[in-house]
């Protein structure tokens, strides 16, 4: 989970131009649009994908269809945390200390669904991240 929660959003942070002014730029191009949709495909069958690893560790105890709308949750938070971020406060910079609190607010959506087990997991995800991230 730490491999795939560093990925996704270090890929957010090296693009964070990008994601700043998601609606605008898609809305210019077409083209970008779909390759944005294919890309959004893919990243909940990623997120289906570890909830579903989750589930059969026992790490979490969620159903097939919640595992979907789960995928869909962590999906909007991961895709939009930094246009999020950005029109919370005018003038925001989005730092690296942004993204990572983007993880720890995935986090914060998995943890009442874990087992003991889970928990214990989240758990060392969640002070890692806090560690990165001055808290505010």
């Amino acid at each position: 989970m730490a491999l795939y929660l560093d990925a996704t959003f270090s890929l957010m942070w090296r693009y964070r131009f990008f994601y700043a002014n998601l609606p605008d730029i898609l809305r210019r191009d077409e083209s970008l649009q779909e390759k944005y949709l294919v890309a959004q495909k893919r990243m909940k069958a990623n997120l289906t994908a570890v909830i579903r690893q989750f589930d059969e560790a026992g790490w979490v105890a969620i159903d097939e269809a919640s595992q979907q709308d789960m995928a869909n949750t962590l999906k909007l938070v991961v895709s939009s945390w930094i246009f999020y971020q950005s029109a919370q406060v005018p003038g925001t910079v989005i730092t690296k200390q942004v993204v990572y609190q983007g993880v720890l607010q995935v986090l914060a959506i998995v943890r009442p669904l874990t087992t003991e087990l889970g928990r214990q997991n989240v758990d060392k995800l969640i002070q890692l991240y806090r560690d990165q991230t001055p808290q505010s």
